[in-house]
Parts: structure tokens; C-alpha cells; sequence
């Protein structure tokens, strides 16, 4: 059956204007068939046509892995006293979420204006359309977490019974994503310089969380101000649980949590109260 007959059938089931945060996990559930559908094309559209294809979501954050541990490893010497490969292992568990905060975000204020088909529709589920970039991100986040696990199994040391907490840590950080973005995709519609500004700001946010440098480097009088980044608890349980086997520290798990929640109401509310404006703009 082709995609187009399957979305029609799906979008009837949205209910549009509903600004009840409740009704975001039901909106969600309803619309994942066409959520994975455009997911997909997507991914085919980005790697058609490609010598390596899906490879690319390996080889990528490889190269950039390569290349910031040498860097910052070798040149900079920022792991206090690390090994080359305990650094790297360090840097790539920072390294991966950050992969879907800067895949999404990147892409999020563009979303809406770049499917100008999709937003003249009056049945279709607009709030699925910034969710597409964050799942390929985290299908991308997947493929650099599975090649994480198995460095710790082949030159780190094994993986812990802690990996339980993972998904805890994943969930928030989609939370703080999806919230951002909804909010993002909105905005863009009126400010079309926001993609520029949003990639200018993805680039000071990653020299300004614990990803290439450990927390310890940052200095006292500044911590408080640093740890509102909600980025910065959630790397930092990254590492606990993966490469420390250590459970998360509860403040890093209660800030971003609370963080990722008012994100995504807000963000939410941000995209229904603006959404019947979005076809007269584009």
C-alpha cells in the first residue's frame, strides 16, 4: 500500500487545538504508525544514492570520535591523567546524546515551513512533523551507542548491571527534546532566522557541557551557573552508568526530569496556541 494512503489514514484521528498536556501521550500512541512511516523515508531519502547508505550512521561519529580524542586528547590533554582510551570512551558517552539534541534541535525550526504540503492538510497531526528529525537522530544514537558497548567490552572494562538506568536517562532526554522542538517548529514559522541562531547555540552548547572535558574542570565559582544546563546531569549519568558502574546521582536525574516536563508542556502549549497560523504563513 503506498505511504500517502497510509498517512491519510492515520492523520483522521487527530484532534486538533487540544492544548491538554494529558492528551500528549494518546496523540503520540495514535500517530506512531505514521511517525515510523516518515521516519523511514527519511532515512532513505538521506542516504539514496549513497556508496555506504545506513553505513554512514557508523562511520560518521567514528570519524568525529577520531577526531575530538585526538584533539582534545592528544593535543589539548584534557583527561586529567586518563589513558587515550579510558578519554575516548569518556567523550563518546558524552558524545552520544548530544547527537540527538544537535540532530533535532538543528533541524526543528524548519520543520513546519519545509512541508508546506503536510501543513495545508486539515486532518494531519502536525505535532508528528518535528518528531521525524528525532527519531532518525536517535536511530543515529543507537548506532554510536552499539558501537559505545562494544569498545567497553573489547578495551574498557565490560559493561555493568547499572545499564539498567539507561533508558531512564534516554526517556528524559527525549523528553527535554521533544519539548524543545515542538516549541522550535513553531517558533520558525514566524522567525525564519531561528534555524541560523538555533545552530549558532547547539554550537556554544557543546563546548559548554562535560563532553570533550570532565565536570571537574569547571571551575568552583561557576558550577552552579553550569549545572542549569540540564545536559550536564544527564552526561554525567551517562558515564556513571555505562563506564563507572554506578547508579545515577538523584539530583542529576530530578533537575533534567523536571526540565524535560515543563519543556514539553510548554513546548506543547507553544505549538497548539500557534498552529491554526501556520497554514496562512506558509
Amino acid at each position: 500500500m503506498p505511504a500517502t494512503k497510509d498517512i491519510t489514514h492515520i492523520t483522521a484521528k487527530e484532534n486538533t487545538g487540544n492544548y491538554n498536556p494529558v492528551q500528549i501521550p494518546r496523540i503520540l500512541w495514535s500517530n506512531r504508525g505514521l511517525l515510523a512511516t516518515l521516519t523511514m523515508q527519511d532515512l532513505r531519502s538521506r542516504y539514496a544514492g549513497s556508496v555506504l547508505g545506513l553505513a554512514w550512521m557508523l562511520v560518521i561519529p567514528l570519524v568525529q570520535l577520531t577526531i575530538y580524542t585526538f584533539v582534545f586528547g592528544y593535543i589539548y590533554r584534557v583527561g586529567q591523567g586518563k589513558s587515550i582510551v579510558e578519554y575516548a570512551l569518556s567523550l563518546f558517552c558524552g558524545f552520544v546524546p548530544f547527537i540527538v539534541v544537535s540532530e533535532s534541535l538543528s533541524s526543528a525550526p524548519s520543520r513546519i515551513i519545509g512541508q508546506p504540503n503536510f501543513v495545508k492538510k486539515v486532518v494531519f497531526p502536525l505535532e508528528v512533523l518535528p518528531l521525524i528529525p528525532i527519531s532518525v537522530s536517535a536511530i543515529h544514537a543507537l548506532g554510536a551507542l552499539t558501537i559505545l558497548f562494544l569498545a567497553v567490552c573489547f578495551i574498557g572494562q565490560g559493561l555493568h548491571v547499572t545499564l539498567v538506568w539507561l533508558p531512564m536517562l534516554i526517556i528524559i532526554l527525549l523528553l527535554q527534546v521533544i519539548g524543545l522542538s515542538w516549541m522550535l517548529s513553531s517558533l520558525g514559522v514566524f522567525i525564519r532566522d531561528l534555524t541560523s541562531t538555533i545552530q549558532l547555540i547547539i554550537q556554544f552548547l557543546f563546548f559548554l557541557t562535560p563532553i570533550t572535558y570532565p565536570l571537574s574542570l569547571v571551575p568552583e565559582k561557576f558550577l552552579t551557573i553550569y549545572r542549569l544546563n540540564p545536559l550536564v546531569g544527564i552526561i554525567e549519568n551517562f558515564r556513571r552508568v555505562i563506564l563507572e558502574g554506578k547508579a545515577p546521582i538523584l539530583m542529576d536525574v530530578i533537575y533534567p526530569l523536571g526540565c524535560g516536563v515543563i519543556f514539553t508542556i510548554a513546548g506543547f502549549y507553544c505549538f497548539q496556541r500557534y498552529r491554526r497560523a501556520f497554514a496562512d504563513v506558509v
